[in-house]
């Protein structure tokens, strides 16, 4: 069958939520103080070390926004698409934050050909 080529003691996957974030910025929500145990940063490396043992096998991940304000998401952006870009990032690619709600339908389509 098409799982055959999968070890029967490890499995192959792609996690696709994965958080980052540098906790000196931390987004608005990482502030409230009832998420004291995961306000740290949250790095690349973390990320690589983590997916390298178990008895799963991380392939790969794809990066979920982090809910930065508005103002922040085009650094965000530009820090997500450098990540992805690091020699052995295990990074796949990236669900971004965008002006949906906050912008116009020009704004949005605009920023989402600029980071496609």
């Amino acid at each position: 069958g098409p799982l055959q080529h999968l070890s029967a003691t490890r499995m192959d996957f792609i996690d696709t939520h994965v958080h980052l974030w540098d906790a000196t910025s931390l987004p608005p929500w990482l502030a409230d103080p009832a998420l004291a145990s995961i306000a740290r940063t949250r790095s690349l490396s973390d990320f690589n070390v983590e997916a390298s043992g178990g008895a799963l096998s991380l392939c790969g991940g794809v990066y979920m926004e982090v809910d930065v304000a508005p103002a922040d998401r085009e650094r965000e952006v530009a820090c997500v698409v450098e990540m992805c870009g690091v020699p052995g990032s295990r990074l796949l690619g990236a669900v971004i934050g965008a002006p949906v709600v906050d912008g116009t339908l020009e704004e949005f389509t605009t920023y989402v050909r600029e980071w496609a």
